[in-house]
C-alpha cells in the first residue's frame, strides 16, 4: 500500500496565540486527509451511505516532528 498525502496551506484559523498550528487544527487535518483517502480509494460519503456504514475511528494520536506556522505548506498522510 502506498501513503496518500495533501497537501494543506495553515489558515489563520489553526493558529494559537504562540504563532503554532493549534492541536486540534491538527486532528481535522488528519480527519479531512482520511476522509480524503477514503474518497480516492471509492468510499466517499454516496458510497457509504448506498453500502449503509461508515468509518469508526477508535484511536488517534500525533506526533508533532516540527513547528507549523501561519502560511506554510504541510502534507499531511496517512
Amino acid at each position: 500500500m502506498t501513503a496518500f498525502s495533501k497537501v494543506v496551506e495553515v489558515r489563520w484559523a489553526d493558529i494559537d496565540a504562540n504563532q503554532h498550528m493549534r492541536h486540534s487544527a491538527y486532528a481535522d487535518l488528519c480527519t479531512h486527509t482520511r476522509l480524503e483517502w477514503l474518497q480516492a480509494a471509492g468510499f466517499g460519503a454516496d458510497e457509504f451511505k448506498r453500502q449503509g456504514f461508515g468509518p469508526v475511528l477508535f484511536r488517534e494520536s500525533t506526533d508533532y516532528r516540527r513547528e507549523v506556522n501561519l502560511g506554510n505548506a504541510l502534507a499531511s498522510m496517512c
